[in-house]
């Protein structure tokens, strides 16, 4: 079976547009790096409509969300999902970087950006090619766009139209400039989904996180109008520009899910990595498809080694730590001052415990580092914290008490932080 998709166009130049990126595949291409893109089987013209044929699909990623369920203790089961994430950043890494021949240089046309990740937009397939089951590839390419080298990042915000608001990026909002990484926190949000689907199914994601997402909306704005986007704009206090923050309502969804009694080690880590290199606000900070894919690889790789690893679940908790290069060197981390906190992670045979303590401002550049009673502190700068209690403003005020009264002479460098994570 096939599936026809008739072009509403008004001119040869809107179909062009729309297929150019199968022509710069390659119609009926090959590879690992294509097997999760909506692969172009033919293309014809009738009167003044063009029709594009592809495969038949028996449908989007939100449908199968819908008619399944997850077994999170089976092995089968999270190989086959983080199998999945990896072959949909290794599609959009192909995307991104459409083609490695140096001929395609010549036009200094070479790179893209889909535009409009979403759910809907990822298409399921119960069997594909014989082999695979349940098989996701990502489609619709009419928002992709194909910029030059030199404008790689430099796109204006405004040329963005038509784009899936719950899933856009704060960048467009704040009236930034879009680039690849624009992809990157939207495919971050379908995979917060898809990790919530595979823990505590689609009705409780569906309803709960979307409904949190929709009140925190209201609360933050005081409109009548809401969304359920993923962040938070915050007009200026000290300067002339806003800024924006990944809602509590989000983070604090990712922590529940931390807590679920079937969230096995790698799940834990496929969390991190999308709280801490995908949904990152400042979208210089946020990582390339070229990070990710190998990422995802190591937990595929180790899952299949370790089998307790894969499917015993463990409470946990969310560890920046994990990819600790998100906040070493990052200029956002830097600039936040307002008070510090000391996030301490125990970690213990079945749990791994958050605990949160305000310390005196005694450092004032970076990320510091210590070892303490054998376990690893972290300090972070943290402005989307709470406001400090009145308990806090009597550390933030008075000399900081033991044990912790020695910290600031043990903080390191980031150059040091580096050393002892090479």
């Amino acid at each position: 079976h096939f599936a026809v998709k008739q072009l509403h166009l008004q001119s040869h130049e809107g179909y062009a547009r729309e297929v150019e990126l199968f022509e710069r595949l390659g119609v009926g291409s090959k590879g690992k790096d294509l097997d999760h893109l909506i692969q172009l089987q033919l293309t014809y013209k009738h009167g003044q409509s063009y029709y594009l044929v592809f495969p038949w699909a028996d449908g989007n990623l939100l449908q199968f969300w819908s008619e399944s369920s997850a077994t999170p203790g089976r092995l089968s089961e999270i190989v086959w999902l983080l199998g999945q994430c990896m072959g949909l950043v290794r599609a959009l890494r192909k995307i991104h970087h459409v083609s490695d021949d140096p001929k395609s240089l010549l036009d200094n046309k070479y790179w893209g950006r889909h535009g409009d990740i979403k759910p809907e937009n990822i298409l399921w397939f119960k069997k594909y090619e014989e082999s695979q089951r349940n098989f996701l590839v990502i489609s619709d390419f009419g928002l992709t766009r194909f910029n030059s080298a030199d404008s790689r990042s430099k796109v204006a915000h405004d040329s963005i139209k038509g784009f899936s608001g719950s899933y856009r990026p704060p960048e467009v909002d704040l009236k930034g400039t879009i680039s690849q990484r624009y992809d990157i926190w939207s495919l971050g949000c379908v995979f917060l989904e898809f990790v919530s689907w595979f823990l505590i199914g689609h009705n409780r994601t569906k309803k709960d996180f979307t409904d949190a997402r929709i009140r925190e909306d209201s609360d933050h704005t005081g409109l009548l109008f809401v969304e359920d986007k993923f962040f938070n704009i915050n007009p200026s206090i000290d300067g002339p520009l806003p800024t924006a923050n990944v809602k509590r309502s989000v983070t604090s969804w990712i922590d529940d899910l931390h807590q679920q009694k079937n969230c096995a080690e790698p799940v834990h880590e496929l969390l991190d990595l999308i709280q801490y290199t995908m949904l990152v606000p400042d979208s210089k900070e946020r990582w390339v498809c070229s990070r990710i894919q190998p990422a995802i690889h190591k937990l595929i790789l180790r899952s299949r080694s370790d089998a307790a690893y894969a499917t015993k679940g463990t409470y946990g908790a969310p560890d920046p730590l994990r990819f600790p290069s998100q906040f070493l060197g990052s200029q956002a981390v830097r600039k936040r001052t307002r008070h510090l906190h000391l996030l301490t992670y125990m970690k213990c045979r079945r749990s791994k415990t958050q605990i949160h303590l305000a310390l005196k401002r005694k450092t004032s550049k970076g990320i510091g580092l210590c070892l303490f009673r054998q376990k690893l502190l972290s300090v972070v700068w943290d402005a989307s914290g709470p406001e400090p209690t009145a308990t806090e403003k009597d550390h933030q005020s008075s000399p900081l008490s033991p044990p912790f009264n020695h910290l600031a002479s043990l903080i390191p460098s980031p150059n040091q932080i580096l050393s002892w994570l090479m």
